[in-house]
């Protein structure tokens, strides 16, 4: 069922990051103020860690374990649910994730709890490297969808093995590489098609989002699209003609995994021809279309907001959009302070250096 927006959530962080022992009571609204360092993005970045076992800070998950620690443990207590994900890394990293105290798989824990994640720091999704936009899709896709990320372990793990082929393999029959192709094609049309389907709903969605964030400004237009590497119906074709290049190249140079998201604005590559302010605009509309189909999926879900240093960087319009946002959905939030939301009536945390441990 969905999560209130006053319900009375408890976060306990055990050897998380700078936390050695901390509990947290985040009713929603919640604000976490505090110095720079004391962990107020790391409290968003567990419960995101709850929510899809990845972090969106770090591709490591060495690093989420406090310094000379072995073991951390994470546990979102809600009034009718309990979702705990606890990391081991000696001998080596071994993951375990419990649902209302039973053990599952990871994938049965996806889509459990769902986190929207809005931060200043996510405009390196227009300025990055591909695998940060097919990231992004794959982060959607993956909690709103489990057959969707078990189409994306299997094409992973085939595609491990096919880069291995090229490696090792003195020859580069049918025979050894077949298998893995059709595998390859076989979920890559899978996972493409998710994805177009994805991008075509924000696509309807983002340039009506943007306008409606520019203010006494020239109006722009906006645009996303999905690049393929190789058409679904030519992908196992394709591999196979391509086995004497890739295996001079060392991969797999198509699929899914050399696909890409492309922003623009005016016709023009947003990285390119947008000032910073307007890329905080288009990463705005971009966030609520995201939120929208999240919605779209399952209106019961338990959905929270997680707004990181947000309102630092907004003006009246956007701010007041993200009031809004406050007010409809259960929210965490973190901020130098609280003065620019509307609502007072919020649940404030405040951290200092005394209440954590360095990491």
């Amino acid at each position: 069922m969905p999560l209130d927006n006053r319900e009375q959530l408890k976060l306990e962080l055990v050897n998380f990051r700078c936390f050695k022992d901390q509990q947290f009571n985040l009713s929603s609204p919640t604000v976490i103020t505090g110095p720079n360092g004391v962990g107020k993005t790391s409290i968003l970045e567990a419960l995101y860690y709850l929510s899809i076992a990845k972090s969106y800070r770090t591709k490591s998950d060495r690093e989420l374990v406090s310094w000379n620690e072995t073991v951390t443990r994470l546990v979102l207590t809600g009034r009718d649910f309990k979702l705990e994900r606890a990391l081991s890394l000696s001998p080596q990293l071994v993951k375990r994730v419990k649902k209302n105290d039973v053990v599952v798989s990871p994938l049965e824990s996806l889509g459990y709890l769902r986190v929207v994640v809005f931060s200043p720091e996510q405009l390196n999704i227009f300025t990055g490297s591909p695998s940060l936009r097919r990231r992004f899709l794959d982060v959607i896709l993956t909690s709103t969808d489990q057959t969707y990320g078990q189409a994306l372990l299997a094409y992973q793990h085939a595609l491990k093995q096919r880069n291995s082929l090229l490696w090792q393999a003195k020859d580069l029959s049918d025979q050894l590489f077949e298998p893995w192709e059709e595998i390859l094609a076989t979920y890559g049309t899978e996972i493409t098609t998710k994805r177009n389907v994805l991008v075509e709903f924000i696509g309807q969605l983002i340039n009506e989002q943007y306008q409606e964030l520019l203010v006494n400004r020239l109006a722009r237009e906006v645009d996303v699209s999905y690049l393929v590497s190789c058409r679904s119906e030519k992908l196992k074709q394709t591999l196979a003609q391509k086995r004497f290049s890739d295996q001079r190249s060392g991969g797999t140079s198509v699929g899914p995994h050399r696909d890409d998201l492309i922003f623009k604005i005016d016709n023009y590559p947003l990285a390119q021809a947008a000032s910073r302010g307007e890329q905080r605009s288009f990463l705005w509309a971009l966030k609520l279309a995201e939120l929208e189909f999240v919605n779209t999926k399952d209106k019961d879900c338990r959905l929270l907001l997680l707004l990181d240093d947000m309102f630092s960087e907004l003006d009246q319009v956007r701010s007041q959009k993200l009031n809004e946002l406050v007010v409809n959905y259960p929210a965490i939030i973190t901020a130098t302070d609280a003065d620019k939301l509307l609502d007072q009536n919020i649940n404030q945390i405040s951290l200092s250096p005394n209440v954590t441990r360095a990491n």
